[in-house]
């Protein structure tokens, strides 16, 4: 009798870690990236950056279940979480929204992203979601993005999620790297605007 829990628990767990994929997939961005060739539009900022996790996120793992295919955007991104209130507590819960009012938009696991957002006073990036084929899981980090009136192309650095050890987000500028994959992207009319460095500065831990 004492070994039925345990051959129930894998189930039980397959079905939830598939119900917060599916919650995960469902969802419509707030916020797009720009297509490649694609101008600024009047009244919008272009947040261009790169998200990083250390260690990488690998959606496909030996951990996971079997024969899942991951579809459409949650494939080789993740949903990006912005506010421009922080102290609105933030859920872990994979089945509902992390905070009320949040504001989203598709970040690549391993590149750049051009997401245009309507010009604002203040924003926070609040952390990411993710999925794999053991389920979705939240990474929760708070950084004040310093965009100012009248930018057009705020540069915001690479946000790196640190993991392990002394967890926490890490900024860095590779302005000359983002240039470049702009460039060879396509996005020609992006270049030849104005860039503001406005790198992001992280406010506290990562859970």
């Amino acid at each position: 009798m004492g070994e039925a829990p345990r051959a129930r628990a894998r189930p039980v767990r397959r079905a939830a870690a598939f119900a917060a994929l599916a919650f995960t997939g469902c969802f419509t961005p707030t916020w797009r990236n720009l297509t490649p060739g694609e101008g600024v539009a009047r009244g919008s900022v272009v947040l261009v950056g790169r998200f990083a996790a250390i260690p990488p996120i690998a959606q496909l793992n030996a951990g996971g279940y079997g024969n899942v295919v991951i579809p459409g955007s949650m494939n080789g991104n993740a949903a990006a979480y912005f506010t421009s209130d922080l102290s609105v507590p933030f859920s872990h819960e994979p089945t509902s929204d992390p905070f009320a009012g949040v504001w989203t938009a598709w970040v690549p696991l391993d590149g750049w992203f051009f997401i245009e957002v309507p010009r604002r006073e203040a924003l926070f990036f609040r952390g990411v979601a993710y999925v794999t084929n053991a389920g979705s899981s939240r990474i929760e980090g708070a950084a004040r993005l310093p965009i100012r009136p009248g930018d057009r192309v705020a540069y915001v650095g690479e946000i790196a999620a640190i993991r392990t050890g002394d967890r926490r987000l890490a900024v860095r500028s590779r302005l000359a790297d983002a240039r470049a994959a702009a460039e060879a992207l396509g996005y020609g009319a992006l270049v030849t605007e104005p860039w503001q460095v406005r790198l992001a500065e992280p406010t506290g831990a990562l859970r």
